[in-house]
């Protein structure tokens, strides 16, 4: 049973101490060697530390086989689960630089708490609260900034010393935020260009869908929602679901099933983006874990909200107008015309 917060809060305070204070030698020599042996009935709070050994980074690819195992999952509930190191990796990089849609990020706050432990499993619960700014991609161009904070409920397992399972969270606002925005710019056409093109071609999945133009793609496309429900979901049949699809099938085939604009397994036998799992951000996080991330959005200056979000869209370059010749305008160029004729008659 997870212990109860009251209960163990000065507990936690003085690991929390414990961890933050000791140097990187010291992780090595006080919590690695430290692991409870099997004639022990519980772990201790203390080895919660074993989290700082890891230096996770959820953008530090190199390390996921570090962090994770084939049954590590990470999960957003608009979204769904992605489960192993590989499948961790491409839906982690679809909010980095690697993504088409991002050209460059910038970190601006992070905070980790522990919030939870398990003494006969040995789990422990991190709470790590994050803002950063990602600058967005239009086609080539910068497609203005998108600044949001967000919430890992991050699991560690002292006994297997990996990170079995990372619980996302996002509020509403900055989801529609971001989708709606990659809408205005080149999400719709990266979508298109990527089951239309060669990526998907060595697939069944063109010839599934009629072997659609990008144009008659694009059609199709924009007559499906952007996102669904009040969580704003995407793991459904939206034009969201093929934003995030389509930069993983960009490249790796095995997504083009998931563009698809009919009913297609993918190689394991998987559906997706036709209908949503429907998962409650309410059953991952509690109402606690929500106050306190749009208490820390509201008082970081760069977001100064507690939607959490900030959009600073890409100034829309004005069209170059030609102004009407008015009837005074024409008359005074002709009788000026006229002047320089008689000027030189003379």
């Amino acid at each position: 049973m997870i212990a109860n917060k009251k209960n163990t809060i000065i507990h936690i305070a003085v690991a929390l101490l414990l961890v933050l204070s000791v140097t990187e030698a010291n992780i090595n020599n006080i919590f690695v060697p430290n692991i409870i042996t099997t004639e022990q009935a519980e772990y201790s709070l203390v080895q919660c530390g074993g989290l700082i050994a890891l230096e996770f980074d959820i953008f530090k690819y190199s390390d996921y086989n570090k962090y994770f195992d084939e049954d590590s999952f990470v999960r957003l509930p608009q979204a769904g689960v992605y489960k192993g190191p590989a499948d961790i990796e491409e839906y982690v990089r679809f909010t980095d630089t690697s993504s088409p849609f991002i050209d460059a990020k910038v970190p601006i706050f992070q905070d980790m708490e522990l919030t939870g432990f398990d003494p006969e499993t040995g789990t422990c619960i991190f709470n790590v609260y994050s803002i950063s700014t990602a600058i967005l991609n239009n086609d080539g161009k910068e497609g203005g900034s998108f600044t949001a904070g967000r919430l890992l409920k991050v699991y560690y397992s002292i006994p297997a010393e990996k990170i079995p399972r990372i619980d996302i969270y996002f509020t509403p606002e900055s989801i529609v935020a971001l989708f709606s925005q990659l809408q205005k710019t080149n999400g719709a056409k990266f979508v298109c260009n990527v089951l239309t093109g060669p990526s998907c071609q060595d697939t069944d999945i063109p010839e599934l869908n009629g072997n659609l133009s990008e144009k008659e793609c694009l059609e199709k496309l924009t007559m499906l929602e952007l996102l669904e429900g009040e969580n704003n979901y995407f793991d459904n049949n939206t034009q969201g679901c093929r934003y995030l699809h389509s930069v993983f099938a960009a490249t790796n085939p095995f997504h083009c099933a998931h563009l698809s604009f009919l009913l297609a397994k993918d190689p394991k036998g998987n559906i997706k983006c036709q209908t949503s799992a429907n998962i409650q951000p309410s059953d991952l996080f509690s109402e606690e874990d929500i106050f306190n991330l749009k208490l820390k959005c509201l008082t970081v200056p760069q977001l100064g909200t507690d939607t959490c979000v900030r959009l600073i869209e890409a100034p829309t370059p004005s069209p170059t107008t030609v102004k009407p010749t008015t009837k005074s305008q024409k008359k005074g160029k002709a009788s000026t015309k006229k002047t320089k004729k008689k000027k030189s008659s003379k």
